[in-house]
């Protein structure tokens, strides 16, 4: 190969290893492209916050349905101590409120000492304070007792085909079904409780049709005693706890909650 060529191919290397690189920009966003970035998250934003609503609602749901569940779980260690009676409320005097029979049951045993608790309905409110499992996690509002019971005295209904009052004797309560809903929620509504020593007493027991969500003809009751035909604090649900254990969370409808639900001897 000639001496040229040789020179002439390492002068044409080193100028093509020595020429600059093009200078490229950083190109910004114009003022479309960040609109349609913009756009793009909040249509993002706007589908995953109704779901995370959701998800935050359901879990409240679930929440609410163990809370229950405890309850009749304790229940039943309750009754399984007294003879097969169910606790429930009888007299504020005696201090013999479902509260008090079944702390032990669901971790309590001891409370903070107060010189009001001589009061038995003080020693109540204390218990209510101090276990969570009564308070609603969609509303955790202190002193507040967020569930009912069933009293309905079924020994009575059996003999009269009619609603009487519950009897003070505990000993109706070993009659209660196990396939009728024992525990739900109270009212969830404003002006429609009684406050005792901060615990919310006025709709502690179901008793008769008219304190249901529903009477016999499935009509909304006005003032039950329990989850009302309106209430969307759980998006249109509500649970309920049986005597043998289980929880069932139904629509708050008549086919849903029927007045079997909590009174299975009741006609069809």
């Amino acid at each position: 190969m000639p001496h040229g060529w040789i020179c002439y191919m390492a002068t044409t290397t080193t100028a093509r290893r020595r020429r600059p690189r093009p200078h490229h920009r950083r190109r910004a966003f114009t003022l479309v492209e960040l609109l349609v970035v913009i756009g793009i998250i909040t249509l993002q934003i706007s589908i995953l916050l109704p779901v995370l609503a959701r998800a935050r609602s359901h879990a409240q749901l679930v929440r609410c349905a163990n809370n229950l569940r405890s309850m009749a779980q304790a229940s039943i260690m309750y009754a399984n101590d007294n003879r097969g009676i169910v606790p429930h409320d009888r007299l504020i005097q005696s201090g013999s409120l479902f509260a008090l029979q079944l702390a032990p049951y669901l971790g309590q045993r001891n409370i903070p000492p107060d010189d009001k608790l001589r009061d038995p309905s003080w020693m109540a409110a204390n218990f209510y304070n101090h276990l969570p499992v009564f308070q609603c996690p969609v509303h955790p509002r202190d002193w507040v007792v967020e569930y009912t019971i069933n009293t309905i005295d079924f020994a009575g209904y059996l003999r009269t085909r009619d609603y009487v009052p519950p009897s003070p004797d505990n000993e109706v309560r070993r009659f209660v079904p196990a396939e009728a809903a024992f525990l739900m929620e109270q009212p969830h509504g404003e002006g429609y409780t009684f406050y005792l020593h901060g615990v919310d007493m006025d709709t502690w027991g179901i008793w008769h049709a008219g304190q249901m969500t529903y009477d016999e003809n499935g009509n909304p009751n006005a003032k039950p005693n329990m989850v009302w035909s309106t209430d969307r604090h759980h998006d249109g649900k509500t649970p309920f706890a049986f005597l043998d254990g289980h929880v069932e969370i139904r629509w708050i409808t008549p086919g849903d909650i029927p007045i079997r639900l909590l009174n299975p001897l009741a006609p069809r």
